[in-house]
């Protein structure tokens, strides 16, 4: 059923950044798409490959059409379970999903065992409406829940990672994509707790957790267009981050804030692109595509320094400090940043099941909070003389905010 497929994305657009990520990070797993979720598959922690994008034997069976479909499986000593039902009327559809995930350690690529694992639950619910074959009006709403997450490879755990997901898609136009407006606004809400004690053996030197709240408000508007063998798209999209991360050192006695893993980061960021693909035949297609980007960043903690109530007179250092002893500069809290990307892409398309694309690119991706942002360090200063002291080097997490394309 065609209203229950996902329409072209930004992110399939030529010149797309996106593309461009970080091997690994501890960030939670991609969402699980309710349309989706009867295909998926338990994301082991060193692998990139989504199994979700490689055919499996029920993938008709998992994206057919049905009132009520029920999936329980297992992968090694990993458990998967989902049940989706669909609805179908003249002019609204519907479709609930309930997943839950059990993954467990697993042996990699040497043959070791890892101790890893984490329980996860997803509920997705989707609404459309469809007045006219020219309009569409589709409410997504995800809520994921991510527990014990225990990562052998990092520093932390991380105990309890909450998504609230909600998004408005709406289609003005045909639906084959010749003359169509689409417009997307998307809310996120993430809360994460992440600890370096609850799930491993109690002989750490010292005890920390860092909590994490971050908002993002998603515009987006679209224009899709056909001139003859030719096909347009034209964006732009809007987007208004915030994240703030504390991390506090737990003792018997009390906790207490002892730095930012994001010092209150507050992030606009607009895009503009334009993708024109000329289409020969049925077999050959070339596309060229162009992107640009202006990121401005606002770190409102920037000189906040945590007291030390373990050493009073020895307060830790403030984000501006770690990032002054790390690269040498005084930043002032706010950077701006412009990226310009195009790409020239060849697509070969000899039949249904084959597809090889050759493309030339120039990609300019800004860097994520993560990469930029990060200002946690075992540095106190003297208040009195000034004097910065680096107590442990080595357990410096610190990203360069103004960074370079």
């Amino acid at each position: 059923m065609t209203v229950f497929s996902v329409a072209p994305s930004w992110a399939e657009q030529p010149a797309n950044t996106e593309e461009i990520q970080p091997v690994k990070t501890f960030s939670p797993p991609k969402p699980i798409a309710p349309t989706a979720a009867q295909g998926y598959f338990p994301e082991n922690q060193f692998d990139r490959s989504d199994r979700s994008d490689y055919y499996f034997v029920t993938e008709n069976i998992d994206q057919a059409f049905r009132p009520l479909k029920a999936n329980s499986s297992f992968y090694g000593k990993s458990f998967y379970n989902s049940v989706t039902a669909q609805a179908l009327g003249a002019k609204v559809y519907g479709v609930a999903n309930l997943n839950r995930t059990k993954a467990n350690g697993y042996k990699d690529g040497g043959g070791r065992d890892t101790d890893w694992k984490y329980s996860r639950f997803n509920q997705a619910l989707v609404l459309g409406f469809v007045p006219s074959e020219n309009q569409e009006y589709r409410l997504t709403y995800l809520h994921d829940d991510i527990n014990n997450d225990r990562q052998p490879q990092v520093v932390n755990d991380a105990l309890d990672t909450e998504r609230h997901i909600s998004k408005l898609n709406v289609r003005w136009g045909n639906a084959d994509l010749s003359n169509t407006v689409s417009a997307e606004a998307g809310v996120i809400k993430l809360k994460r707790h992440a600890d370096n004690y609850s799930l491993r053996p109690n002989n750490t030197p010292q005890q920390v957790f860092v909590e994490l709240d971050r908002k993002v408000y998603d515009f987006s508007l679209k224009h899709d267009a056909d001139f003859g063998k030719f096909h347009n798209t034209a964006a732009v999209s809007y987007r208004n981050d915030s994240q703030n991360g504390e991390r506090n050192t737990h003792t018997a006695m009390c906790d207490f804030l002892n730095g930012y893993r994001f010092a209150d980061v507050h992030i606009d960021r607009w895009c503009i692109a334009d993708t024109l693909s000329y289409k020969f035949d049925d077999r050959h297609k070339l596309g060229l595509g162009l992107s640009y980007e202006l990121n401005e960043a606002d770190i409102r903690k920037n000189t906040a320094q945590p007291e030390n109530p373990i050493k009073p007179g020895f307060p830790f250092a403030s984000s501006q400090q770690i990032w002054k002893t790390h690269y040498g500069y005084d930043f002032n809290g706010k950077v701006r940043r412009h990226a310009l990307s195009g790409e020239l892409k060849y697509d070969f398309t000899p039949s249904e099941t084959q597809k090889y694309s050759v493309s030339l690119a120039h990609l300019e991706r800004i860097g994520d909070n993560t990469e930029r942002f990060n200002s946690l360090a075992a540095i106190v200063q003297n208040r009195m003389s000034g004097m910065l002291m680096n107590q442990n080097p080595a357990a410096a997490i610190a990203g360069n905010p103004p960074a370079e394309n």
